[in-house]
């Protein structure tokens, strides 16, 4: 069984108006060194500090797309097995309880119909996939949300349509659910068709 970490990187030891938050980065790093099974991905959004470029696999990317592009492309990047179970993650993250991992492992093991694990989703959210994307107005290019999608997703931007979507701070799947794409990724647009099984927030601290 293979487990792989993606984090998005943009706060890492400094957030919340704080220097020297590293009890997730170092948590993070006792798991990997721990667990010949896990590791942990950096896909980062701005020059990570050595405190992840010395101990972490890391990548740098534009910061487009919030954290749903920052796993986007790291995804792309990476060539996993369809066994893999997926964590996504924010690093402004105070985790009180990582039995988390077997927690959601076991419910995938056990329910085969849900296809995502999240800590909550976001409001619906009706769009106009041929009108100007928000991201559009300060990348200064013109493109509307269907421009952003994937080829392979384009057909399912053709008109006015209600949106439903996870919450990036964390969320759970795996590889095999994504490639199947019972989870739809769009670069900074995932969405899912499926059950959805969110487990209570109470493992976490939040901040965003």
């Amino acid at each position: 069984m293979k487990i792989q970490f993606i984090v998005c990187g943009w706060w890492y030891d400094e957030w919340d108006g704080k220097k020297n938050q590293t009890e997730f980065i170092d948590a993070l790093y006792e798991l990997k060194e721990e667990n010949d099974n896990l590791d942990v991905m950096w896909t980062c959004h701005k020059t990570p500090p050595k405190i992840i470029t010395e101990k972490f696999d890391y990548k740098e990317y534009e910061n487009i797309g919030l954290e749903w592009g920052a796993y986007d492309k790291v995804l792309n990047d990476m060539d996993l097995d369809d066994d893999t179970f997926l964590f996504f993650i924010q690093d402004d993250m105070v985790v009180h309880d990582w039995s988390f991992i077997n927690v959601c492992i076991d419910h995938f093991n056990l329910n085969p119909t849900t296809k995502v694990i999240g800590n909550g989703w976001n409001y619906p959210w009706d769009i106009n996939p041929l009108e100007e994307a928000r991201l559009s107005y300060w990348l200064k290019n013109g493109y509307n949300w269907r421009d952003y999608a994937k080829e392979e997703n384009k057909h399912l931007y053709e008109e006015p349509l209600q949106c439903w979507s996870m919450r990036g701070s964390f969320f759970a799947s795996k590889m095999k659910y994504i490639r199947d794409k019972w989870i739809q990724i769009h670069k900074s647009i995932w969405t899912t068709r499926y059950e959805i099984f969110i487990r209570p927030i109470s493992f976490f601290k939040i901040y965003d």
